[in-house]
């Protein structure tokens, strides 16, 4: 009776963790949207790649959809959706998810690289590599990491601050007009 209460126990926690990672992804797709508007942000695998085939999404949603319940399925996927897709960026930082949760740190840290090559500006893989050094004992490479996380989220405040003021200012001249 314990083994199953641990077992739904830590499926919730990797169900909520595959919200959270969902609900960042959502926040820095939006962020990206406004940091891009403004010519700031959204690195260079965010506009140079175009958006992945229907096939890569298709895999990509399936390996979302099995990361808490079959996690060798859902990094099949996430593969798949790679192959598909080889630019396809948030496939990388999912699998390398789906990785670390395998205990497969190596992995992991392969896709999170690559998903910090195609978008310098992800904070969430430069976290998740940064989290992987440290519990490798690689402090100097984690640091690294969460520093230039650091000098990113407040780029990226300064840069939202800037779009907010600028279409409060926008919204008064047209009201002006």
């Amino acid at each position: 009776m314990a083994s199953l209460a641990g077992r739904s126990v830590r499926r919730q926690g990797l169900a909520w963790r595959a919200i959270c990672i969902a609900r960042i992804g959502i926040v820095l797709g939006m962020v990206g949207g406004l940091l891009v508007g403004c010519g700031g942000g959204g690195g260079k695998g965010a506009s140079a790649s175009a958006p992945p085939s229907p096939q890569a999404r298709e895999a990509f949603n399936k390996g979302k959809s099995l990361i808490n319940s079959d996690r060798a399925a859902a990094i099949a996927a996430f593969t798949e959706a790679i192959q598909a897709a080889p630019q396809f960026q948030q496939a990388y930082v999912w699998r390398g998810v789906a990785y670390q949760e395998d205990g497969q740190r190596e992995n992991a840290v392969k896709d999170f690289s690559k998903a910090i090559e195609l978008d310098p500006t992800d904070n969430y893989a430069l976290e998740q590599r940064a989290a992987l050094y440290r519990r490798m004992g690689q402090s100097d490479k984690a640091q690294a990491d969460e520093d230039r996380a650091a000098q990113l989220r407040e780029k990226n405040r300064e840069q939202i601050r800037k779009n907010v003021e600028d279409a409060k200012n926008a919204k008064k001249r047209k009201k002006r007009s």
